[in-house]
Order: C-alpha cells, then structure tokens, then sequence
C-alpha cells in the first residue's frame, strides 16, 4: 500500500491499542500539515457552532499523546489542542476499545485537569471522543463531554470537503486519510457481499483490502509480521505472515509460511470467491537450503497429516495452475521444487452463499485459521 500514514506504524507507544494509536497519529498529522483540514477538524467538532472562544487557528499547539499535569498525573490526552490563555481542547480517541470503566475513569482525570487549566490559565475547556462504534447505553453527557462523534462521521465530512475545496493538496491528504481509515476496518464503506464483484468493482477490493488489514493487524498484535499484496488482473491478493520463531525451524529467511489467499474467478482457474490459508513448508522464494528442509519434509508431512488433516501439493514452479505432485512424492524429488504447501478444504470460506459472515465474523474467523495454522508450524519444532 503506497500510502504515507501507513509509515506511522514503525512507531511505538506505550498503550495497548496499536490501531488506536496508529490512527490519533495519522489524524494528528492531517491537522499539522493542512490549515484548511484543520478548520474542518474544528468545525467537525463542534458541529459548525465554533464557540468565539476558539480563535487564531494558525497559532494552535497540536500534540498527541501528551502527559496532563505533573508526570501525567491526570493520564495522556489522545489528541490536544491548544492556546495558551485561550482554550484547551481534547480528544479521546478509541477504535476497537470499548467505553467501559477505565474508559470513564480516564474522561474524570481529563476533566479534572481542563478544569484546573481554566482557573489557572483562564482557558476555557472542551472535552469529546471519537470512537468507531458508540455504545448506546454509555450517558456520555454525565462526563462532561461535548460531542460524541465517530471516525465514520469525520470520514464523510473530509469526503464532503474534497468535493467542494479547490485547495489539491489539502484534497488528497484527506483522500489518503480516508483511504487509510477504510483499509484499516475503522470506517467501512462496504457491504461483505461486495467482495464477489472483486474483478471488476474498486469498491470490492477495497472490502478485501480492508478485511485482510484488519487480521494483519490482529496477528501484528500477537507478534506476527504481515505483508498484504493486492490482487490484480493475474493474481489473488494475499495476506503473507510470518514469526520470527519460525526460522528455528526452516532456517534463515524470509518465511512468510502461512499465506491467507482470496480466490478471484477466473485467476488461476478459481470459479467462486473464497477465503483461505495454506501453509507452506517450502518456497524457493524464502530463501532456505533446501537439501537441509527435505529430509525433514517426509516426516513433517506425516505428521500434518495424520495429526491435522491437511492435504499436501506440490508444485515444480510457482504458478498457481501447474499440474500438482503428491506429498509423498517428496522423497523422491530430484532438483528442489517452487512450492510445497498444505491446506484443509473446510477452512475455506465461500464469499458466494448465503449467509455470507458479517465484517466482524469475517475477520475473527480469519484470524483464527491463521493462529491455528501457526500453532500447527510451531509443533513442527517438538
């Protein structure tokens, strides 16, 4: 993904959200970098009824992640805005995390300090969150909050900007940041059965995209790595995984040995929309000796297959549609393969009957086959 507010992500923070975190920061940015983003930001806020006090645009101090009080004795503030003498103004971001009790005990400690901000600094205070799905029973007016507003609100008036603002730069930032809210699962701007029209609609890639992201992220939580290719004319896209455990196994390289595919009709023959994982014990791509792998291999495979059901392929080269072998030929292989790799047929998800799984469904589902799949990798190690 060519997009620049995914660069944030080798950034680290002490909270346990990464998501949440990843998107305060892009936000952040989008406000540093754009005085018209900003204005709509505000605007945004307090719903076109900017109080008098909020003033000097230009000259508002943005921060993320900054300590209220002495050591943060009051918590972080997501996001803050301020002017000194003027107004504070904070944002509590959440996107997976829920309003709970920690959750209201942090809005008390940011009250608390906006209102000693008040009487020390006489600057007037602001208080609102920007979650990703409300909870209906949260009174979030007993917390002194202004506004409860949500990441598919801001992206629908960013959208409205980028139709009426003449200023390019500006346009694309919000696009890019549009783009990143939606690929990311924080905004969802599709239906699931939209996936089935993946060959000829943007908007169906951009649901597989989003889907296969949110389990990158989910699996990047639990110390996996994740590389997701988009598809093409000619290719499935892919969401590649790997564990740095892993190269105790099959030895130094880029072991990116559990692949989440999504078929694509009629791309190497696929004929409906599925989700699903391979395995992979071997690919001429990682960069692992082969002749130290193959005389593993015949006692992995039975094993995976006695103990977990897989079924084995192997192909002489990579493409997708070549003649497959038998894993147990593989003894008697004479030059190293493309690929050796396994998969169950009852863990693909047909995307084509009904009732097709919801987005939630979808992801935690996926995410599970993928740690089932490298618990699997991880036995090969006993």
């Amino acid at each position: 993904m060519n997009n620049p507010f995914s660069r944030f992500k080798n950034l680290t923070w002490e909270k346990s959200d990464p998501l949440e975190n990843h998107a305060t920061e892009c936000l952040a940015a989008c406000l540093v970098f754009s005085k018209e983003l900003r204005n709509v930001f505000i605007k945004f806020l307090f719903e076109d009824h900017v109080p008098a006090e909020i003033q000097m645009m230009d000259n508002i101090d943005i921060t993320t992640q900054e300590p209220l009080g002495e050591s943060g004795k009051f918590g972080r503030a997501d996001i803050l805005l301020s002017l000194r003498n003027h107004f504070n103004i904070i944002i509590e971001d959440k996107v997976n995390a829920k309003e709970d009790e920690r959750h209201r005990e942090q809005l008390n400690n940011y009250w608390q300090w906006l209102e000693r901000e008040k009487k020390q600094n006489r600057e007037h205070p602001f208080l609102f969150t920007l979650v990703k799905t409300p909870d209906d029973s949260f009174p979030f007016a007993k917390y002194n909050i202004k506004q409860r507003l949500t990441w598919r609100g801001l992206h629908k008036r960013l959208k409205e900007f980028v139709e009426l603002t003449k200023d390019e730069t500006s346009a694309s930032l919000a696009n890019k940041f549009c783009d990143y809210l939606e690929s990311m699962g924080i905004v969802s701007t599709y239906d699931v059965k939209d996936m089935q029209c993946y060959g000829v609609g943007l908007k169906a890639q951009r649901a597989v995209t989003s889907i296969l992201n949110q389990v990158g992220e989910n699996l990047e939580a639990d110390g996996y790595e994740y590389d997701l290719i988009d598809g093409d004319l000619k290719n499935w896209p892919r969401l590649n995984i790997k564990n740095s455990d892993w190269n105790k196994i099959f030895g130094d390289g880029d072991n990116y040995n559990i692949v989440l595919w999504f078929t694509v009709p009629p791309i190497w023959n696929a004929v409906k929309h599925s989700f699903y994982p391979e395995l992979y014990l071997w690919h001429d791509g990682h960069g692992n000796d082969w002749l130290q792998l193959k005389s593993k291999l015949p006692q992995w495979v039975s094993k995976l297959e006695k103990e977990y059901s897989l079924k084995f392929q192997i192909t002489r080269n990579w493409k997708k549609d070549e003649e497959p072998i038998k894993g147990s030929e593989i003894s008697a292989l004479v030059s190293k393969p493309g690929r050796i790799y396994a998969y169950r047929d009852k863990d693909i998800i047909n995307m084509e009957v009904e009732p097709v799984p919801n987005e939630v469904e979808l992801v935690t589902k996926l995410s599970n086959q993928a740690k089932e799949f490298a618990r699997i990798i991880s036995s090969l190690a006993v």
